[in-house]
């Protein structure tokens, strides 16, 4: 790393990581910090029909196997369910280029059958070399929601977008608190 803090290696994909700051400059992201604090506070104070969710992380199946991604990608989210069909959603993880990624969401679910919701994800997600650099950039993705009392799982499709982000099958472990 030069006096800068401008990292001069490769990422996995074999991008050039040249001006990218370095992942101690990066890993400060105020936004999905923020909402978290918020959603930690708020769950003391819940409405009725409210509920409150952590997340210790994220399994991913990729497309494109035997490429070395990480599939175990632990980390700290939380899950805000305002009302049956919407939730805010903030966390930060280790993604599958082995990255700490942040991501800030609205959870939109129109759809339930019983414990099953379906909706969409829209929000900002960080950590990504191939992507504006490892900076945020806007997603909006499908889920599938499982509640089972105390746990429940979210499910996406995450697409590939060439050698930029490699697609994968996600599954979200929710643990309930409220």
């Amino acid at each position: 790393m030069d006096p800068a803090g401008v990292s001069r290696l490769m990422d996995p994909a074999g991008v050039s990581r040249a001006d990218q700051p370095s992942r101690r400059e990066r890993r400060v992201a105020p936004a999905p910090i923020v909402l978290l604090a918020s959603l930690v506070s708020a769950g003391t104070a819940l409405g009725a029909g409210e509920e409150f969710w952590l997340s210790p992380g994220i399994l991913s199946h990729h497309f494109q196997q035997g490429r070395g991604f990480r599939e175990v990608n632990y980390g700290l989210g939380a899950q805000w369910v305002l009302d049956p069909h919407h939730a805010l959603l903030a966390g930060e993880f280790r993604n599958s280029d082995d990255a700490v990624s942040h991501y800030a969401a609205l959870y939109w679910r129109p759809l339930s059958w019983g414990p099953v919701s379906l909706g969409l994800v829209a929000g900002g997600f960080d950590g990504y070399a191939a992507v504006h650099q490892g900076g945020w950039f806007p997603a909006v993705l499908p889920m599938a929601s499982v509640n089972l009392g105390r746990v429940g799982f979210n499910l996406t499709v995450l697409p590939s977008l060439g050698e930029r982000l490699h697609g994968a099958v996600a599954a979200q472990l929710l643990l309930r608190l409220y």
